[in-house]
């Protein structure tokens, strides 16, 4: 089979698809002794692949809650903490999920993305794949501004952002005193909230600082202003600030815009001594915001979630509901605290697909066939576009624009920021001299720099035959 050159498209140049369709010329087909059929393993993985929607794995609840947890006397210490995972399929009753390890950390908080789950804690992140069904070993956590210089952070809150990257919102850290409060001897200092977006290729353990501060929060030595959460209500994002045991919210039309207290509240305040450190989600089926809290319980610390369908109206102690207890938790007990919430919802916050489209599905002389692909989802992707001709042979458009060797996966475009939408891929006149039989098209997308032979790398395959008589 000869090589099918890509017109005059460049596609190393491309930064999207979308600007630049993948308008194929493919010569005449030269008739040559077909081989043998080939089983590369590219080729037999995407055969006996089915899509389906991300594997659960041993984590199946709909969703997740991080704490951490420690015993009554030994929790003025936040290197006692201990950091804790457990799901739940309805937000009230939880258990710690299946197999867990806890490990050194405070202030934890989860986020899912694709087919991983990103635990950040104070001692850094822990990455679950639901692929594999594995947690993988702790890792720092850096932070930079723009100059270079390491960024001391606290209460990391992770959320994925529209292009599929996680963004950390935090409190900025200070070293010899409670980062929430003023040093000593000052009588009133201003707490700073600020964002840093994930480098690409790091999977969620460096990020970069992003310019201004998101909020910033004057207090005095009496007050302390820390623990920022952010979600999404629909409509806008919410920022819930600890303030003590009681709750402050802020709000942004944008991600990494400026947060502004929200009006309505006396100031602010959507619920004062009836619990801290929180955690929001906007529950759209039944248009209900869930907030939790921890507060304390006599001796030790307790989590509480509220239901309520505003943020307008503040809430009181009898809103809240005891839902995680140390003695709710294998292994501890009544003399243990449960703290700092952190919720995140179980599926994928970027879910990619891919679909191919046909004219048609037999071709004559004189037909034109056309090969486009729909896109759909966020984050980075290498994309492979293959054809199987009848021998089992596949070939692969390589980024040059040429197809590739036999039985060879070789990218397209590599590192793509998806953008949905359909593009052309193929525009192919027959001639009559192509071999007759079936014929398969595939498309597939990558986790970006990953290897395509293995399958956990996948983000999204399709496939679709046509006839030649």
């Amino acid at each position: 089979m000869d090589k099918y050159r890509l017109g005059h498209q460049d596609t190393k140049s491309l930064r999207s698809i979308k600007q630049v369709a993948l308008g194929v010329f493919v010569p005449s087909w030269q008739k040559k002794i077909m081989k043998p059929m080939v089983f590369c393993c590219w080729l037999f993985l995407l055969l006996v692949y089915q899509p389906t929607l991300a594997s659960q794995g041993d984590i199946a609840g709909k969703y997740l809650l991080a704490f951490h947890a420690c015993e009554q006397n030994t929790c003025n210490d936040p290197r006692n903490h201990q950091v804790y995972l457990a799901e739940s399929n309805d937000g009230a009753i939880w258990s710690v999920v299946p197999g867990w390890t806890p490990h050194n950390g405070s202030v934890p908080d989860v986020v899912r993305r694709g087919d991983s789950l990103y635990l950040y804690s104070t001692t850094g992140i822990r990455r679950y794949r639901f692929q594999t069904k594995t947690w993988e070993d702790p890792l720092p956590v850096t932070l930079k501004t723009v100059s270079g210089a390491e960024e001391m952070y606290v209460d990391p809150s992770p959320i994925v952002d529209k292009d599929g990257r996680i963004v950390l919102f935090y409190l900025v850290g200070t070293r010899g005193y409670d980062p929430a409060r003023c040093a000593p001897g000052q009588t009133s200092c201003t707490k700073y909230f600020r964002s840093a977006v994930e480098v690409d290729g790091s999977d969620g353990t460096d990020f970069q600082v992003l310019d201004g501060n998101r909020l910033e929060i004057p207090i005095t030595s009496q007050s302390s202003a820390s623990d920022p959460d952010l979600f999404s209500d629909g409509s806008r994002y919410v920022m819930y600030i600890s303030r003590g045991n009681s709750v402050q919210v802020y709000t942004s039309a944008e991600l990494n815009g400026a947060y502004a207290l929200l009006s309505g509240l006396p100031e602010g305040y959507l619920n004062q001594n009836t619990g801290g450190i929180p955690s929001g989600f906007y529950h759209a089926e039944t248009r209900k915001y869930w907030t939790y809290v921890h507060i304390p319980q006599g001796n030790i610390q307790v989590i509480k979630r509220a239901l309520h369908s505003s943020l307008s109206t503040p809430l009181t102690a009898t809103d809240f509901t005891t839902v995680l207890t140390g003695a709710d938790v294998a292994g501890l007990g009544p003399s243990w605290s449960v703290a700092s919430p952190g919720f995140a919802v179980n599926e994928s916050s970027s879910p990619i697909s891919v679909k191919n489209i046909l004219n048609t599905n037999t071709f004559k002389p004189g037909d034109t066939l056309v090969w486009e692909i729909l896109v759909d989802g966020s984050g980075k992707a290498d994309i492979y576009l293959a054809i199987v001709i009848p021998s089992g042979e596949f070939f692969t458009m390589e980024s040059s624009g040429n197809f590739g060797p036999a039985n060879k996966a070789s990218p397209i475009i590599s590192s793509w920021q998806i953008t949905p939408g359909q593009y052309r891929v193929l525009a192919y006149s027959l001639s009559g001299i192509e071999p007759p039989g079936t014929y398969s098209l595939y498309a597939l997308l990558v986790t970006a720099g990953k290897n395509p032979l293995e399958s956990h790398n996948w983000l999204a395959v399709d496939s679709v035959s046509f006839h030649i008589p």
